[in-house]
């Protein structure tokens, strides 16, 4: 159900399916909105809200934070897919690759400020940006398939993203 110009919230621990998960939503053409399970329950209803993600990718202990601090996080415009529960459902889905064809100019992900001045504030990154900053990133650090990346940040941190497409483009 997800396809180009969508937006789709990310809230899961960190693990080897992450980048997955990343890539998946990209190649559908949707944009994708990194958000860290450790952030309180209210800044991510807040950010799905705001991002007007059509979807949350998350895992059932967080929807459990969720239900501890009686907050909402299911809406009219907001489906819930729980990634522990995501291997029966990829049965009956296609492993065909989708047929989008993404322009520089469509938007990549959705991140959002730390709120420090009030409300977090979401600022949109294109695909054009992020290769470009991915063509001087690795350029400048000479990286090749034998490198390794360390990735340390939170997850909805905007420069984490290069270090998770770094890799993937070295």
């Amino acid at each position: 159900g997800v396809g180009f110009g969508d937006r789709v919230a990310i809230c899961v621990g960190r693990s080897v399916n992450l980048l997955a998960w990343y890539l998946g939503v990209v190649k559908t053409g949707a944009a994708y909105v990194p958000l860290d399970v450790n952030y309180p329950v209210d800044r991510i209803a807040f950010i799905a809200s705001d991002s007007e993600a059509s979807f949350l990718l998350t895992e059932g202990c967080v929807r459990a934070r969720f239900e501890d601090a009686n907050e909402t996080l299911l809406s009219t415009t907001l489906q819930v897919v729980l990634v522990d529960q995501i291997a029966s459902a990829l049965e009956s889905v296609s492993d065909s690759t989708p047929s989008v064809t993404i322009d520089s100019s469509a938007l990549l992900y959705f991140v959002y400020t730390s709120g420090s001045t009030g409300l977090p504030k979401g600022a949109g990154v294109y695909h054009r940006g992020e290769s470009n900053l991915l063509d001087w990133y690795q350029s400048l650090l000479e990286c090749g398939e034998s490198d390794r990346f360390l990735l340390v940040s939170a997850l909805g941190f905007d420069l984490t993203q290069k270090n998770l497409f770094a890799p993937v483009c070295s």
